[in-house]
C-alpha cells in the first residue's frame, strides 16, 4: 500500500462517517507515515470486517485487482479499470494487463522456470529469499549475468558479542575482534560483491543518517572506509585484557557457515579456544536469542521494515533485553541508558538534525562494540529473455507492475 493512497474522503457531511476517515493515535509516532506504507500492513476503516470473507477479495486502490487466489499456490492480478494515476511518482500506472504470481517452496524449480521461459522473474537471492546455497547464487550470477539484476537492500549482517559473557564482557576484547576481522574476506565468503557489500557499521548505505565511518581498520581514511585488518592492535588489546585461552563458542547457520568458521579462525589467532557450532534455521535464531543459553558470539543481522534508521538500533536497546528469557530480542545483551536517551532524541528530531543524531548513534554503538558489522546482503533478480524495464525498490523488491514483456 502506498502512502498517497491513504487520504481522507472529501465531501462528507455526516460526522459519524467522517470518524472513519481519520486515524487516531494514542501517542505521538514520528514514523507513522512510514508505517502506513508497510508491505504487510493495511489501513482499513474502523467498521471494516477484519476476518476472512469467503469469495470476496480485499479492497484496494492500485492499478490491479485480485481475480484469483489459491492459498499457497498462486495469485492472479488483472488491470483495475477504475484506477487513475494521480501521480507518476507516488503511484504510477502499471504496464502488464495481468500478473500471475506462482508460489513455490522449491528454489531450484523457481530458477528453472525463468531460465526455460515458463516464468519471467524470480528473486533468487536476498533478504527475503536465500533458499539457494551461496555456491548456487554465485553460479547463477556468473552464468546468467545478462539476465541478472542486483540491487541494495536495507539490511546489515553482524556478529553479536554477548557483553555479559566472558571474554566479551571486556570492551577491549570486543574492539580487538572488530580490528582483527578481514571484512573483505567476509564479503568474499558471503558470495562476493554481487551478493554482499562490505560493512563496518550498523546503518546500511541509502538510509537517512548513514555516514560512512569505520573506526576498526588499519590506515583509517577521511572517507570512513575500511582498508585492512589491524591484527597488531587487536593482539595488544587481547594481551591487556588478560583473556587469552578463554573458551569461546561461535554460532552460525548453514548458508553462512563459511563466514562463521572464518570468525572462529580469527578468534583462534587471537589466542582463544574456539568451537564453531552450526544450527539449522529457524532453530538457530530461537537458540541464540534466548538469553538462558548465554550464547557468546553468533551471526545475526537486521532487515528494515520501512526505510528509516531507527529499527537498526532496536537490538541494542535496553527494552529489547530480557534476562534469562526466550523473549530476549537483544542477543548482545547490551544495555546503555545513555544510548537509549540518544535514540529517543534522534527519533523525535527532524530533517538534518535527525540525520546527524542517527549518524552519531551509529558511531556510539560502534564505540561500545556489542557487534561486529561485516556485510550488507544484496538482492538478486533473475529475469527472462522477453522481460524489460526491470526495476527494484530497496524495500519492496521487484516492481512487478513496472515490468513489460515482448
Amino acid at each position: 500500500m502506498q502512502p498517497a493512497a491513504v487520504r481522507p474522503l472529501e465531501g462528507h457531511r455526516d460526522r459519524r462517517r467522517r470518524a472513519d476517515d481519520h486515524v487516531r493515535l494514542r501517542r505521538p509516532d514520528a514514523e507513522f507515515a512510514h508505517k502506513l506504507a508497510l508491505p504487510l500492513a493495511y489501513v482499513l476503516p474502523a467498521r471494516a470486517p477484519v476476518g476472512k470473507i469467503r469469495g470476496v477479495p480485499p479492497p484496494g486502490t492500485g492499478p490491479y485487482r485480485i481475480t484469483a487466489f489459491a492459498p499457497g499456490r498462486s495469485v492472479r492480478l488483472v488491470r483495475n479499470t477504475h484506477f487513475r494515476s494521480w501521480s507518476a511518482e507516488a503511484r504510477p500506472d502499471g504496464f502488464p494487463d495481468a500478473i500471475d504470481f506462482t508460489i513455490s517452496s522449491d528454489p531450484a524449480a523457481q530458477v528453472a522456470a525463468v531460465q526455460h521461459g515458463r516464468a519471467d522473474a524470480v528473486v533468487a537471492a536476498g533478504v527475503f529469499s536465500g533458499q539457494l546455497s551461496l555456491d548456487q547464487d554465485r553460479a547463477l550470477a556468473l552464468a546468467d549475468a545478462n539476465h541478472v539484476l542486483t540491487a541494495s537492500a536495507p539490511n546489515t549482517n553482524w556478529f553479536f558479542l554477548n557483553v555479559r559473557a566472558r571474554p566479551f564482557d571486556d570492551p577491549r576484547v570486543r574492539r580487538a575482534v572488530n580490528y582483527a576481522i578481514d571484512r573483505r574476506r567476509m564479503v568474499k565468503l558471503a558470495g562476493g560483491g554481487g551478493l554482499a557489500g562490505l560493512s563496518c557499521q550498523v546503518l546500511p548505505p541509502g538510509l537517512p543518517g548513514y555516514a560512512p565511518t569505520c573506526p576498526y581498520t588499519r590506515d583509517a581514511t577521511p572517507g570512513g572506509g575500511w582498508s585492512a585488518p589491524d591484527l597488531a592492535r587487536a593482539r595488544r588489546l587481547i594481551a591487556a585484557s588478560g583473556s587469552r585461552g578463554a573458551r569461546v563458542q561461535v554460532w552460525g547457520f548453514p548458508k553462512y557457515a563459511a563466514v562463521t568458521r572464518y570468525a572462529g579462525e580469527v578468534l583462534r589467532r587471537l589466542g582463544y579456544q574456539v568451537r564453531v557450532r552450526i544450527l539449522p534455521l529457524p532453530v538457530y535464531f530461537d537458540y541464540v536469542n534466548d538469553s538462558r543459553h548465554h550464547a557468546q558470539v553468533g551471526l545475526t543481522g537486521w532487515i528494515d521494515d520501512f526505510l528509516t534508521p531507527s529499527s537498526f538500533f532496536d537490538p541494542f536497546r535496553c527494552a529489547q533485553f530480557a534476562r534469562d528469557s526466550i523473549t530476549n530480542a537483544n542477543p548482545s545483551q547490551f544495555c546503555d541508558r545513555g544510548l537509549d536517551a540518544a535514540y529517543a532524541a534522534a527519533l523525535a528530531a527532524r530533517g538534518t538534525d535527525a540525520n546527524a543524531r542517527w549518524a552519531a548513534l551509529d558511531r556510539r554503538v560502534l564505540a561500545a562494540s556489542p557487534a561486529i558489522p561485516v556485510f550488507n546482503r544484496r538482492t538478486l533478480l533473475l529475469v527472462s529473455d522477453r522481460l524489460g524495464n526491470a526495476q527494484m525498490h530497496q524495500e519492496l523488491g521487484p516492481l512487478l507492475d513496472q515490468f513489460w514483456v515482448r
